[in-house]
């Protein structure tokens, strides 16, 4: 029989130095003399088990049922309601964990059945009286007693491995019961052997074919080794507001401590340690069980007191236990006695080290989890808690290879990097700022928040909206004579190249994380209005209704906020067919970057009450928080999956579309795109691929097209689909800053280095990344007449010789002059005053 002589000796100095401890004298006592004499009998009864009972050589342990939980979680309870299942468990009673050997227990029995035969139960009577005056006046905290069924790690105080010692003496800073699963190996298996052969002897006692129930809060830090010592175990976590169990549980210690006479300073030490036990309770078994694949369940405190059975029923399930008539009998018997078990017990943190927002920082997942009350401060800051977890896990898909990440270079790391701080810049102010009641039109893209191989000519904007309501659209714009075809004259700034907006049914492209909102039907476009027939009053101003349905008689811009659509939601029922639009998106996009000036839009709901004025509470600042952690991350998901996934950057893999599919050094079919299907403006044909160089290679793109569009341009971008630097570097070109040969070919050179021509677009150094040329039409052109798209990777010393004689050249003072132009228009295009 094991008996731990290091714990045993630890006591006993810390006992022998109490000096001031009144009840030193009597516990050392027991210590010195009872205790080994206790050990010395209960080893040679253990010894004897095996002579007396053979039987206890083949007992098995099967499939043990141990239930955890923090004390005062409802642990108890659920013990005594599955201990009803007499049938099919075997259990401690607090009398046999004081006879750890099975020759003990049957000698207790046999004296019962002498005393009741022979004596008429005389010891049984005054046995019964002793107990109901030693627990009775307690029953009120924990329903104890002889008979009760009883925390099994009670039975290993004679091996002196109990909480006992702790109860009496606050000595948790020299005795370590709770942290088995970090000892090392040889204790762990000393510990759980002995613990094993307890319970060996109780299934014996109890028939030999049942199932062990055992239930103790301290087993919570003991998981990995119930695992690893009985694989087929089952768990039941009892969860209960840590705010209500924990508080009970110190004041119980502490009750028990001073009502043995110690002071307040000499179990401050151990009050600490119980309170840092008491997270762990929570943490260590959840921590565990995520990576097991032991059956499993938690259970909420305030289900097991209301609806007991269902929580049974529920647990049989997961445990793969049928239920019996006899039990069913019990369940329903034991069902309403037990939904009254409260606690009249009601303290509060104030007197202990550990505070109600240390316990909800640390516990936020389970408090989001379990929705379980908090305070404003404990609220938010698990919001907060929320958010930066989400934002981890956005970190993670940066580098770790599962959430599909480009190739890991130096490079790309950093760029990852700067890249999810752009998505949760724009995730703040989503969160935080959009309100149709009130709103503003923002920028999605930008210069700090590059994504989706953004346009270098574009701004992107856009503003929630209410579909079912009315707003107005408003501005004043430069010179629009291009809009139609004509020539712009005078020195008079110029509109932007072309305008769109667009109103859409649906989340933003990627808020859901997942490849399936690519799905048809999951996204509808309900309205748009271009550049091309947008009416500008004489004065250069611009009105636009947004509405569900224009007014009879109006003959303004409108953009319709409602459609029918003719298919149910392929993933929802309970989306109807009437599709109001949540946000209007937009893109402005410039050409002549000297000339053409951004246009600032008002957009305001026709029903605006200027009296009232929008708030925030604790409950919508925390939502706003949670939001925009799953902005950031799903943000981040979405595009890595989509890089990888339908667009096959880093090859061709199930799901990638064919035809679509980036190629190496070569571009996809032509494609139109839409906000539904992925991102991009609806009036746009895209190409794309992925440019892969060494650093003395160089690609020459050759583009004609037939069919002249209100628009095109052609940009790079990283891996992560972030743009290149296009104020200070040479990351894209447009039409106006393009040269075109005299065939009617446009050349373009893909370079690492200058290579002294007009048309050069600039890596920045990087290897690989993504090429996208887009044209823009108002009306698609027939298929025949779209641009067409060749490449030719060549060594970068041979570039000006693969280029015709007629190729624009440039020195350094002009591409200096070039650059010095876009930071200026850059700067006014993204102006912050």
């Amino acid at each position: 029989m094991y008996f731990d002589i290091d714990y045993y000796l630890r006591v006993v100095r810390a006992v022998w130095g109490a000096r001031g401890w009144t009840g030193r004298r009597l516990m050392l006592l027991h210590l010195i003399l009872i205790v080994p004499i206790a050990y010395v009998f209960n080893a040679l009864c253990f010894l004897l088990d095996y002579v007396f009972f053979p039987s206890l050589w083949r007992q098995s342990v099967e499939k043990p049922v141990f239930i955890i939980g923090h004390a005062r979680s409802g642990s108890t309870l659920l013990h005594r309601l599955m201990a009803g299942d007499a049938e099919r468990f075997s259990y401690f009673r607090y009398w046999e964990t004081k006879c750890p050997s099975l020759l003990q227990k049957v000698a207790v029995r046999y004296l019962a059945a002498i005393d009741r035969r022979f004596l008429d139960g005389y010891f049984y009577t005054k046995v019964q009286a002793w107990d109901e005056k030693t627990f009775a006046p307690f029953r009120h905290i924990h329903e104890m007693g002889l008979w009760h069924s009883e925390e099994d790690q009670f039975v290993m105080q004679n091996a002196f491995v109990t909480q006992k010692w702790s109860m009496n003496m606050p000595l948790m800073e020299h005795i370590d019961l709770f942290h088995v699963d970090q000892f090392d190996q040889l204790k762990r298996r000393r510990w759980m052997h002995h613990y094993k052969e307890c319970i060996k002897r109780q299934l014996l006692f109890n028939g030999g074919d049942k199932i062990h129930l055992s239930k103790n809060p301290l087993l919570s830090g003991w998981v990995q080794s119930i695992l690893d010592t009985f694989p087929d175990a089952r768990i039941a976590v009892v969860m209960r507001n840590p705010l209500e169990c924990i508080p009970s549980v110190l004041k119980l210690l502490e009750g028990n401590w001073r009502a043995k006479g110690w002071s307040k300073a000499q179990y401050q030490a151990s009050l600490k340690i119980m309170s840092e036990i008491s997270i762990e309770t929570f943490l260590h078994p959840a921590k565990v069980l995520s990576f097991a694949h032991t059956p499993s369940m938690t259970v909420d405190y305030r289900r097991l007191t209301t609806t007991p059975a269902d929580v049974i029923h529920e647990l049989y399930r997961c445990f793969s236990f049928d239920i019996s008539s006899d039990f069913e009998a019990f369940l329903q018997q034991q069902g309403a006695r037990e939904t009254q078990h409260t606690s009249s017990f009601k303290y509060t943190l104030a007197d202990y080290s550990i505070t109600t927002e240390a316990i909800e920082e640390r516990l936020a997942d389970f408090f989001e989890t379990y929705g379980w009350p908090m305070s404003s401060k404990g609220q938010l800051r698990v919001a907060w808690q929320g958010m930066i977890n989400s934002l981890n896990r956005a970190r993670d898909a940066i580098d770790h290879i599962d959430l599909m990440p480009p190739p890991e270079t130096d490079r790309h790391l950093a760029e990852g990097y700067k890249y999810l701080m752009g998505l949760a810049y724009t995730a703040i102010e989503r969160a935080f700022h959009e309100d149709v009641r009130y709103p503003q039109f923002r920028n999605m893209l930008s210069p700090i928040t590059r994504a989706t191989i953004d346009n270098a000519d574009a701004i992107y904007f856009y503003a929630p909206i209410d579909g079912r309501q009315s707003y107005r659209i408003t501005a004043k714009v430069g010179q629009t004579q291009h809009w139609r075809g004509e020539a712009v004259t005078g020195d008079a700034i110029k509109a932007p190249h072309y305008l769109i907006f667009e109103t859409n049914w649906g989340v933003l492209s990627g808020d859901t994380g997942k490849l399936s909102e690519l799905t048809p039907g999951v996204k509808t476009q309900t309205g748009r209005l271009d550049s091309s027939d947008i009416v500008v009053s004489k004065n250069g101003e611009i009105e636009i209704l947004l509405a569900p349905e224009k007014p009879a008689g109006y003959t303004g811009n409108f953009i319709s906020t409602y459609k029918k659509v003719k298919h149910p939601h392929p993933f929802d029922p309970l989306v109807t067919e009437d599709r109001y639009a949540n946000y209007i998106t937009g893109r402005q996009l410039f050409a002549d970057w000297d000339n053409e000036e951004a246009i600032y839009f008002d957009i305001n709901p026709l029903d605006l009450d200027p009296l009232s004025s929008p708030s925030i509470d604790v409950a919508a600042a925390s939502e706003n928080l949670k939001r925009c952690g799953e902005l950031a991350c799903n943000q981040m998901l979405f595009w890595n999956a989509f890089w990888t996934i339908p667009m096959g950057t880093y090859g061709q893999r199930k799901g990638s579309l064919e035809g679509i599919a980036f190629p190496r050094n070569a571009f996809n079919k032509i494609n139109a795109a839409s906000g539904a299907t992925g991102g991009g403006m609806s009036t746009n044909l895209y190409a794309g691929g992925v440019f892969d160089i060494a650093d003395d290679e160089a690609l020459i793109v050759e583009m004609t097209i037939p069919t002249k569009p209100q628009y095109f341009g052609f940009q790079l971008a990283n891996l992560w689909g972030a743009s290149i630097d296009y104020a200070n570097h040479f990351g894209s070109l447009n039409a106006s800053q393009m040269t075109q040969d005299p065939d009617g070919v446009y050349r373009l050179v893909i370079a690492h280095a200058d290579p002294g021509v007009v048309n050069w677009l600039e890596t920045t150094g990087l290897n690989q990344g993504f090429m996208a040329p887009r044209w823009a039409y108002s009306e698609t052109p027939a298929e025949a007449d779209w641009p067409t798209l060749s490449l030719t990777k060549v060594a970068f010393s041979e570039v000006l010789e693969r280029l015709p004689s007629s190729t624009q050249c440039i020195d350094a003072t002009q591409r200096r002059e070039q650059i010095l132009k876009r930071r200026r228009h850059v700067s006014r295009r993204f102006r912050h005053f």
